[in-house]
């Protein structure tokens, strides 16, 4: 068993790690329900109020699954260019219900602010190129929206189920969206590395899209 002194100094390494240039940042998404009706063949409440959460910036070390790693994994499941992402033992995934990994390239953020009238953002001082952000996502604090085109001040986007705030500051940048294997998942799952002793990170499989046949279906 290793020493707290020295589970300690792993702990700190792994956060040197994490807010270095091998660090990436993430948006996790997902939802809690209440009330209703617990239906087991669905794994959901029926008639239940559903509520969304947002928790941005979050740090994190992501890498692709090549053959070595699904030796390892041994799951059907998993296939090359599945990812993997590294956490801080401090996040409780165990709570997060759909959840949603959002891999946010950083380094090419925009932001602004601006307003929203239904499709349609209009940006403050906008002077962009001609469809320059097409494929892009917004990010505001409570969701996001991708955006199918632009001029030089507005942003045409993709509602899906949400809508577009009255106004507000933004960020503007490609992202790629990543499901987890395993709903919710937890250290004790086949999925992920758990805490342990002498475990600094806490690494969870994703996929690129959601699993289908599972809780994940978003």
């Amino acid at each position: 068993m290793r020493s707290a002194g020295d589970l300690r100094r792993r702990q700190i390494e792994a956060q040197r790690i994490l807010y270095g240039e091998l660090g990436q940042f993430v948006r996790l998404e997902w939802e809690t329900e209440t009330g209703g009706t617990w239906m087991p063949n669905y794994k959901t409440y029926e008639g239940a109020t559903v509520a969304s959460h947002v928790e941005d910036g979050v740090r994190c070390l992501k890498r692709s699954l090549g053959l070595n790693e699904l030796k390892l994994v041994r799951d059907s499941r998993i296939n090359v260019g599945d990812a993997v992402f590294s956490f801080l033992p401090s996040s409780n995934f165990s709570t997060k219900k759909r959840l949603t990994v959002v891999h946010k390239l950083i380094s090419q953020k925009v932001t602004g602010s601006g307003s929203g009238s239904a499709s349609v953002f209009t940006v403050a001082s906008g002077a962009y190129t001609v469809n320059a952000y097409a494929g892009w996502w917004l990010f505001f604090s409570d969701r996001r929206v991708q955006v199918k085109s632009n001029t030089s001040d507005t942003l045409t986007v993709e509602l899906g189920k949400t809508t577009l705030p009255a106004t507000g500051d933004f960020e503007l940048m490609p992202a790629s969206e990543w499901y987890p294997m395993i709903q919710n998942p937890d250290p004790g799952d086949m999925f992920t590395y758990g805490h342990g002793d002498g475990a600094i990170l806490y690494d969870v499989f994703c996929k690129p899209e959601p699993y289908v046949g599972g809780e994940n279906i978003i």
